[in-house]
């Protein structure tokens, strides 16, 4: 295969004019020793249709040349004298084809064959101009009327890849095949022994291939192009059953001639090729031999020798369904044992949820939270993720330019099988690669998958997760508490079954709703709620209602001070100052004297003014003698 390639078509416009009457593709596929050789095209008349030496190995020159109908001469040059091809040189098969709509293929030589200068002539009829356009019916925008394809075809995206279940790189993402499947591991029968083949590639992988020898010939290949749009430096196993005892060795080819040594021809990373018997032991490792894994065109390995002790190994039958009791998740062939469906349920019968009918307490699936970082928020490019579980795939993740440094999504997933991630990018992107990283977490807060940044590898590298999903037990402890709403002591559900009363004990308290202050009157020990609005203050006062100081409002008891009844007026002359309720008795003041053997006695006075006049006896007649003023 080749690393430079020089296309020149002319496109000309529906309206030129033609001068010539014919035209023909012109292709020219040189050897890796390009730049020693050459050819020109003449016409009838001698002159130059065109001439090209490449500047190059392994050169492939294309394009359309217009001319006038008649002979025209080729001439093919070889500076070395041995031609162009693998015969002559032990390398990559040259050739020249001529062609066009109206004649086919007009000349197509193979120039494997010695010599310094070949010549030869072709016979071009007339030959409408070509219609440039696309000319492959599947494609969307096919031209039945284009006669030469110019590269325009577009196609609805499929993703190519291997579809064989049973190969090591199966791509369950594929929708074309692209026939890139390689073997995968195998039991052997009786006498015979699994070896592996690691092709670790280089920048270059389409230019490798090998071939494995035993006594009898070829016992294995991978042919030129079966590398072809692999991921540089990730390995890719092929097994290979072999008679035990035997020699092999192992031939590398490699078309550019630069071997595997991607470092030495431009590139960055240099391949490698080992091979390990069944029991992991290294038969044969390239690097070791070949530094840098520049071994030219082509190497051949020393013999090894294949071992004994891993033939056939019989695969474990079982019943291979996860929806059934009887799943054996190390069966290989399914065996039709699968009887028992599973039934989700607690099979406790010491559970609150207990379920006679169940026979499988797992949850059987959920939920999964997938993460997606891209350490330089730039976008993944175009590498993305892919999740396998069983026979579901998941959609394509992938972080787009404006999408930050991470994203979540949800991911449903079952309790009993593996989940694989894959990481597929492109040549223009596996540079990149080392910004992505990803995570799963589950509910229960395990993380079963979590590549970090620079830790993610691309396909045909799989990554199986840590452990099963899970997703908790179906059973519930039995809570017990008070289920009563009203109750005081009920307790509102949170929604989570391990703490949430499921069953009632009889312990409600009911609602008592009181005040519950000390400091007031009708404190209430006994009340749950406090209604501070019922609180009624202390009123410390006589309660008697028959005493002087007798207080209504009074709650609370205080001193009493009896009734005492008299005049209460100090005005009066029966004034009682130790009175405390007015009876009504009081007595004004009646001066006058209070002495009734004095000669004015007032017997209607009770308070003596002092007026008192003694008696004094005599005549008080003034007419009479003795009248005594």
């Amino acid at each position: 295969m080749i690393k430079n390639f020089l296309l020149t078509i002319l496109l000309l416009c529906s309206t030129l004019t033609y001068s010539q009457n014919s035209w023909f593709n012109l292709d020219v596929q040189f050897d890796q020793f390009g730049p020693s050789e050459s050819f020109i095209l003449l016409t009838q008349a001698g002159d130059t249709l065109i001439n090209h030496t490449p500047a190059v190995p392994n050169e492939l020159f294309q394009t359309i040349i217009y001319a006038d109908s008649g002979a025209v001469d080729i001439s093919l040059y070889d500076s070395f004298g041995d031609g162009w091809g693998p015969t002559q040189s032990g390398q990559s098969t040259a050739n020249i084809t001529i062609s066009n709509s109206c004649q086919g293929i007009i000349l197509d030589l193979d120039a494997d064959f010695a010599f310094t200068q070949y010549d030869t002539t072709v016979n071009l009829l007339p030959c409408p101009p070509p219609v440039f356009g696309c000319t492959d019916p599947t494609a969307l925008n096919y031209d039945s009327t284009a006669t030469v394809d110019d590269g325009s075809c577009s196609y609805p995206y499929l993703i190519p890849g291997c579809m064989d279940p049973l190969s090591s790189n199966f791509n369950p993402w594929a929708q074309v095949d692209n026939g890139s499947c390689l073997s995968g591991p195998s039991s052997c029968p009786s006498g015979q022994s699994s070896v592996e083949i690691v092709f670790t590639p280089d920048q270059w992988p389409h230019e490798t291939s090998w071939t494995l020898y035993g006594d009898s010939g070829v016992v294995g290949e991978a042919t030129l192009g079966s590398y072809a749009g692999v991921t540089p430096g990730v390995p890719i196993s092929t097994y290979i059953c072999l008679d035990e005892l035997l020699s092999y060795d192992i031939v590398i080819m490699d078309s550019y001639g630069d071997g595997m040594g991607g470092s030495t021809s431009g590139g960055t990373m240099d391949g490698n090729l080992q091979i390990f018997d069944c029991s992991g032991n290294e038969l044969f490792n390239l690097n070791d031999i070949v530094p840098n894994s520049n071994f030219g065109t082509t190497f051949t390995s020393p013999q090894f020798l294949v071992p004994t002790g891993c033939g056939y190994v019989s695969l474990p039958l079982g019943c291979m369904d996860p929806m059934y009791v009887d799943y054996d998740p190390l069966a290989c062939i399914d065996d039709g044992s699968c009887a028992t469906l599973k039934v989700q349920g607690c099979t406790d019968p010491n559970s609150f949820n207990y379920d006679p009918n169940a026979n499988t307490s797992e949850v059987i699936e959920g939920f999964y939270n997938l993460q997606i970082l891209d350490g330089a928020s730039d976008g993944w490019g175009g590498t993305w993720l892919g999740l396998k579980q069983g026979d579901w795939i998941s959609p394509q993740y992938q972080m787009g330019p404006n999408d930050g440094n991470s994203m979540s999504f949800p991911v449903q997933l079952n309790a009993y099988q593996p989940v694989y991630a894959y990481v597929f990018t492109t040549q223009q992107s596996i540079l990149s690669i080392s910004q992505i990283a990803f995570n799963l977490t589950g509910p229960e807060g395990d993380t079963i998958i979590d590549v970090i940044y620079w830790d993610a590898i691309p396909f045909p590298f799989v990554l199986e997760s840590d452990s099963i999903p899970t997703f908790g037990e179906t059973c519930i402890p039995i809570i017990t508490g008070c289920l009563d709403s009203t109750s005081f002591n009920y307790i509102p559900p949170t929604g989570d079954p391990l703490v949430d009363v499921n069953t009632d004990d009889g312990s409600c308290i009911p609602v008592i709703v009181g005040c519950m202050n000390p400091l007031a009157f009708n404190y209430d020990p006994t009340a749950n709620i406090d209604d501070p609005s019922l609180c009624i203050p202390v009123i410390v006062g006589c309660m008697d209602s028959t005493s002087f100081n007798y207080d209504p409002l009074a709650n609370t008891p205080g001193s009493c001070i009896p009734v005492i009844l008299g005049c209460t007026d100090p005005t009066s002359f029966n004034y009682n100052p130790n009175a405390n309720t007015d009876d009504n008795s009081c007595v004004p003041f009646i001066y006058g004297c209070t002495d009734p053997t004095q000669f004015n006695y007032d017997p209607t006075a009770n308070t003596d003014d002092g007026s008192c006049i003694p008696i004094v006896l005599g005549c008080t007649d003034p007419s009479q003698f003795n009248y005594n003023s």
